[in-house]
Formats: structure tokens, C-alpha cells, sequence
């Protein structure tokens, strides 16, 4: 079969599939409470920034631009341009947050097919989720059933980029930090298990005009595999990538106010037919409404 025909077919599932935001594993719900108010505003060193997260509510639009294309041959590409609307309340716990998220609207445009499509936000899930004092994400759940054991829906994996991680200390001007995490996504019913690796680098940090502002720099590189379970329509994929983007952050309440973001990608989708190479690159941008 012509690869102009996987092209078309498999493109939105490698769409999917190659994400480069940081996830964690799948686990128990957490217990919210409601919102707390905003807590007073903290005094911000010029050199120095200690971590601390706040409850509130945050609304975001993420604006992909991405371009799909098999055996490295633009001839065979399709560009993607995706706009996403997204919640998120933090409500305050003991010594952590729970977190609820929500995307209020997607819309996708096609340049190959020249279509526009406002997908049914009816079927977008909701997720919750526990977030640490340094804003750290674990036990992410969908509140209705998940369509493979284990996984979450793919959509939950923007809440990483989303949010930050900070570091459980003060953190100067030029200083790093890191961490890894893992998780599980659907794909339908098939599961594909992500792995990354995180790093941060404080970049700057303004006190001059407006709000204090953090300038951070993320990197990751980003493993996936899956396979489907079903016999009769087997498909295989692994693959690798990276991705960088500046954030910037407000330094009262840590909560992301905006980033710009590029990320690369390439993976093999195997079928009964053979193995097709497939490349992505993605440009990023999001803002705090």
C-alpha cells in the first residue's frame, strides 16, 4: 500500500502518541476541598526565589502548530494547527493542593485538508490530581472510566506543561534542578508508556515593574512504546524526542503566566504491512487568561 495512504491514516494517531510534556503515573484520586483565598502576596529578592504554590483558579490557552510528515518526505506532510482552552483549580489541602482540570474547547485546523473542526467538548474528560507545595503533579485521574487499563487520556498530559516543578529550596539566579517521571495514555484501548526527563534553569528573575517574574528554561527528552491488544489490527510504536521552551512565571503564586516552546520527534509505527518512519515538529505557544 502507498505510503501517501499510512500517511493519511496513521498521522493523527502519531499526532497522539508523540507528546514531549511531562506526566506522572496513575493513582488514586485525591480529596479537594473548596478553593481557598488567595494568600498575600510574598516581598521577592532579586537574586533569590522561594518555591510556594497557592489555590486559586488559572485559565490558559495552548496554540500548537505541528507538521506530520512519514520517510522525512514533505511531500507526504500534514500541518496540524490545534487551539485548546484549559481550567485549572487548585483548592488547598494540608501541605499540598488538589487539583481539577478542565478543557473548555478544542479547535483543529487541517492546511492538507483545508478543514476546520470544533471538536464535542461533551467528550473531553475532566482530571484530577494532587499537586506538592513545589508544584509537582502526581495521581492524575480521570473522573469517568479510562478506555485501557492503567492509562489516561492522552488530553491530561498538557497539565504539564501547564505547571511547573520547582525545587524544595530557595532557588538563586543560574541554579538547575531536574526530575524524571513516567506515565500511561490510551490510545483507544492501547497503552503507550511515556518516560521523561525533566530540567530546569532559573534564567532570571524581574522585581522591577508589574508582578515579580521568573524567566526559566525546561528542557526534556521524551522515550515512548506501545502495542495494541488486538489480533486482528496489530500496530507497534516506539519512539524518542525533545523539546525546549522558555517560561515565565509569576514569582507570587508560581503559576505559569505564558511560554513559547519547540519539540521534536521521530517513531516507527509498525503493521502487518511493514514499519513507516514518522517525524513531528511542534511549535508551542500558551498564556494565561
Amino acid at each position: 500500500m502507498r505510503a501517501q495512504f499510512f500517511s493519511r491514516r496513521l498521522s493523527p494517531l502519531v499526532g497522539s502518541i508523540i507528546l514531549c510534556s511531562c506526566a506522572s503515573q496513575h493513582a488514586t484520586r485525591p480529596n479537594t476541598v473548596p478553593v481557598a483565598e488567595q494568600e498575600t502576596p510574598r516581598t521577592v529578592s532579586s537574586s533569590e526565589w522561594s518555591p510556594k504554590q497557592f489555590a486559586g483558579f488559572n485559565r490558559y490557552v495552548i496554540e500548537d502548530s505541528s507538521t506530520i510528515a512519514i520517510n522525512n518526505d514533505s511531500a507526504h506532510a500534514s500541518s496540524i494547527q490545534t487551539r485548546v482552552v484549559y481550567t485549572l483549580t487548585f483548592a488547598a489541602l494540608a501541605d499540598s493542593f488538589g487539583l481539577v482540570a478542565k478543557p473548555e474547547s478544542l479547535m483543529m485546523l487541517s492546511r492538507k485538508q483545508n478543514g476546520r473542526s470544533q471538536l464535542d467538548t461533551n467528550s473531553v474528560q475532566s482530571f484530577s490530581a494532587a499537586v506538592s507545595s513545589e508544584g509537582r503533579l502526581s495521581n492524575i485521574v480521570e473522573q469517568t472510566s479510562v478506555s485501557c487499563s492503567g492509562g489516561i487520556d492522552p488530553m491530561a498530559t498538557r497539565l504539564f506543561e501547564l505547571t511547573i516543578s520547582y525545587p524544595k529550596k530557595r532557588i538563586k539566579i543560574g541554579e538547575k534542578w531536574g526530575d524524571s517521571v513516567s506515565m500511561t495514555t490510551c490510545r483507544g484501548k492501547t497503552p503507550f508508556v511515556q518516560h521523561n526527563v525533566r530540567s530546569y534553569e532559573l534564567l532570571e528573575l524581574s522585581t522591577t515593574t508589574g508582578d515579580p517574574t521568573l524567566k526559566i528554561r525546561r528542557n526534556v527528552s521524551v522515550s515512548f512504546i506501545g502495542a495494541s491488544t488486538d489480533p486482528k489490527n496489530h500496530v507497534e510504536v516506539a519512539g524518542a524526542g525533545s523539546s525546549s521552551a522558555i517560561l515565565y512565571a509569576n514569582a507570587v503564586t508560581g503559576a505559569l503566566v505564558s511560554s513559547d516552546g519547540v519539540s521534536h520527534s521521530i517513531l516507527t509505527v509498525t503493521t502487518a504491512r511493514g514499519s513507516y518512519p514518522f517525524s513531528q515538529n511542534i511549535s508551542t505557544h500558551i498564556v494565561k487568561k
